[in-house]
């Protein structure tokens, strides 16, 4: 894609997440996004195919992020998973914070996408679940797959909880907040002193 365009089509994406976390994605209107881009309704067609085709980029832009932490932590899965499960949650908890708005349109508003564009961002979305399974299953050991799901479940939820309990405390102390609740979950008191 030229530059040029990708830079309009991010003008866009960020002009419907604006709207979408100020009333919802649903009462955000093409000719409204267009206009909070800087052109007409009729020209966001020329970036994206519909409403739908927004969503679904939005949703992409969120997890290209999390397979970026699944690429960064890697081999050391295999060879330290206490560690790699110490920077996934850490890295999680980061991203949350620092993209508040995007995590809930992706967790509210899922269930409008395209069932063809649902399965098929799951499918991508597969190894970075897998990278979080493998490090609880190598942190904690002997877990069924249901178990090891489960605790993937809660931690995960943990680091998703500022999207609809905003919290008061400062950023950098929800993050250390964030960061022990989920190690709670893993059953430590507190996070494991391991070095990425």
């Amino acid at each position: 894609m030229r530059p040029h365009k990708e830079v309009r089509r991010n003008d866009i994406l960020t002009a419907a997440l604006d709207l979408a976390s100020q009333r919802g994605f649903r009462q955000a209107g093409m000719d409204e996004i267009g206009a909070a881009a800087g052109f007409t309704g009729p020209a966001l067609y020329r970036y994206f195919r519909s409403k739908s085709d927004l969503l679904v980029s939005l949703h992409e832009r969120l997890i290209d992020m999390q397979l970026a932490v699944a690429m960064d932590v890697g081999i050391l899965v295999d060879e330290n998973p206490t560690a790699a499960l110490a920077w996934l949650v850490r890295s999680h908890a980061a991203s949350v914070l620092d993209n508040l708005d995007l995590y809930r349109l992706y967790l509210h508003e899922r269930s409008e996408l395209p069932q063809e564009d649902a399965l098929r961002l799951r499918r991508k979305l597969r190894p970075y679940f897998v990278t979080w399974q493998t490090a609880i299953q190598g942190h904690i050991g002997n877990l069924t797959p249901e178990e090891v799901t489960g605790f993937e479940g809660a931690v995960i939820g943990v680091l998703h909880s500022p999207v609809d309990f905003p919290s008061k405390l400062p950023k950098a102390e929800l993050a250390v907040f964030l960061e022990r609740a989920a190690w709670r979950v893993l059953g430590l008191n507190e996070p494991p002193n391991v070095s990425h």
